[in-house]
């Protein structure tokens, strides 16, 4: 036991001398340890955060190319001070496998990185921004429904490639104002010449204006823009109210400050600009034709619905200059001298007086007394009044169409339902456009042109063809032998504009009162006829 004891008491005296004799191993010490806290600076390239109050020191606004980012975009490069946020190095470290030794072994690296924090200071600094946005006063267009015809293909496909919008819409204190704005000078000058211009410079108007572009008044001929009254051209692009785009549906009669109709066409028509589509997982990828839609009103094509708002009123931008027609179709058509014969027709067929009303929406092509008496001889005329009524009232029905068709309308949507209906129900005309503008019509094969167009009416529009429009196939009855065997020339004159004078005097009183109340339609027993509409679907009323 006292060996033991000897042993122990040996052991504990080296193992107390080995450990004074030798001195302690400090503990390692990181590196980074010392930076972390301390403020520090971001990365060059990086500009710190601000924060707190700033301001704009200087500020220059550049247009932007509209071809890129749309129109009415600017670039807005600006001069600021602003409060800058603090930064400090704070420390990160992650494990990594590490493999110079033969086993590798897990070691801890560590990295030090300069972040803001969330301490505000009040260091001033002069930093400069740069951006492109839309130009003072205007805005972007809000992103319209789906359409029905399209619906499909944004369903399962994603485009690709979109056109630049830009910043179509304005905002104005009043309409004037949002006329500057979308620089439509043209008709800002008929404006102050006309009574309508305190009413366009208040801003609490209350109206909606279809103001045309600049390059709209160098369609229409100077004579006629002379000799046309002030008031009545001005007031029949106001109406009173706002009327938004989505009221203005298809077939919508609308009455202007001055008493007359104008008439909406809603046209749903491809767009051939193709657009990629990328592909879905049910769906392969394609390229398909776009549908577009698009408002006319009195055949001016609405190119920005909505273009300027005020507090109580719009502005909508059309291409053409709406042209006031104060008197109806068959008001028109007698005072004018080389329509006699059409309108002898138009008498003998029970026809004239619907046209004469001003409730309705009629599109006539009214040919010349010269290609009349050549497309339709003396005798064939004389047989239709005498004994043949049926087949002149279908010939004449085949040049009036149930609603207000300008050329513009016409040649988008390349047809036009005229009131004459057989047993397949209504006849078609089949609308070309030449290249320089002329419009032809008729059925395949055997169109005429359209000598001049756009006729403004208060109940419709007027054409003037260069020939009768002939059915193929058509039946006159025991006026057959006098059909003439040679074809009328195709050939299409000139071009002319419209008429420079309105006629003024009234209706005569003698034939002009004939009722067509009670007259049947040809191949239709119920007495209505059924039109077709762009959309493809058919209504009963006249």
């Amino acid at each position: 036991m006292a060996g033991q004891i000897a042993i122990s008491a040996a052991v504990l005296l080296c193992c107390l001398h080995l450990s004074a004799g030798s001195t302690p191993k400090p503990a390692s010490q990181n590196p980074y340890d010392s930076f972390v806290g301390t403020a520090c600076r971001p990365p060059f390239g990086f500009r710190p955060n601000s924060c707190g109050a700033y301001e704009t020191l200087t500020e220059v606004v550049s247009p932007a190319p509209s071809f890129v980012y749309g129109p009415n975009t600017c670039r807005f490069v600006r001069n600021l001070r602003v409060n800058e946020v603090d930064y400090e190095y704070r420390k990160y470290c992650n494990w990594v496998y590490d493999e110079k030794n033969y086993y590798g072994s897990w070691v801890m690296q560590c990295q030090l990185i300069c972040q803001p924090t969330r301490v505000c200071s009040n260091r001033n600094q002069t930093i400069e921004t740069s951006g492109v946005n839309c130009c003072p006063g205007f805005q972007t267009r809000p992103v319209a429904p789906k359409s029905h015809y399209n619906s499909y293909y944004q369903q399962h496909y994603t485009p690709l490639n979109t056109e630049p919008t830009g910043c179509p819409l304005a905002v104005g204190e009043s309409i004037a104002d949002c006329l500057r704005l979308q620089n439509l000078t043209r008709f800002l000058e008929f404006v102050e010449q006309s009574s309508y211009r305190d009413l366009i410079n208040s801003n609490n108007s209350g109206v909606t204006v279809f103001a045309p572009t600049n390059e709209a008044f160098n369609l229409v001929d100077p004579d006629l823009l002379s000799m046309t009254d002030i008031d009545m051209l001005v007031g029949n692009h106001i109406i009173t109210g706002i009327v938004s785009e989505s009221d203005l549906q298809h077939r919508t009669r609308i009455m202007n400050v001055i008493g007359l109709a104008l008439h909406s066409t809603l046209i749903h028509f491809p767009d051939y600009s193709v657009i990629t589509y990328q592909a879905s997982s049910k769906h392969s990828s394609n390229s398909e034709v776009r549908f577009r839609e698009m408002r006319f009103i009195n055949g001016a094509g609405i190119e920005n619905p909505d273009a300027c708002k005020t507090l109580n009123g719009t502005l909508h931008i059309v291409n053409r200059v709406l042209m006031p027609g104060s008197e109806t179709i068959a008001n028109i058509l007698v005072n004018d001298p080389q329509y006699s014969m059409f309108v002898e027709a138009l008498m003998f067929a029970g026809t004239f007086n619907f046209l004469n009303e001003s409730s309705s929406s009629h599109t006539v092509f009214a040919p010349t007394n010269d290609v009349f008496e050549r497309d339709i001889p003396p005798e064939l005329f004389n047989c239709l009044t005498s004994y043949m009524r049926v087949p002149l009232t279908n010939l004449i029905l085949y040049h009036i169409s149930k609603q207000t068709d300008y050329s513009q309308v016409l040649g988008l949507r390349q047809s036009a339902f005229s009131l004459f209906t057989d047993y397949n129900g209504p006849r078609s005309l089949l609308v070309l456009a030449a290249e320089n503008g002329t419009l032809f019509l008729g059925e395949l094969g055997d169109q005429i042109a359209v000598t001049t167009a756009d006729i403004p009416a208060s109940n419709g529009v007027i054409h003037e063809v260069g020939g009768v429009l002939m059915p193929q196939n058509f039946d006159y009855g025991k006026c057959q032998p006098f059909v003439p065997t040679i074809p009328p020339p195709t050939t299409p004159p000139s071009t002319t504009a419209a008429p420079t004078t309105m006629p003024t005097t009234a209706l005569p009183t003698t034939e002009a009162n004939m009722t067509v109340t009670n007259m049947a339609f040809p191949g239709n027993t119920n007495n209505k006829e059924e039109d077709v509409d762009d959309y493809g679907l058919s209504d009963n009323n006249i």
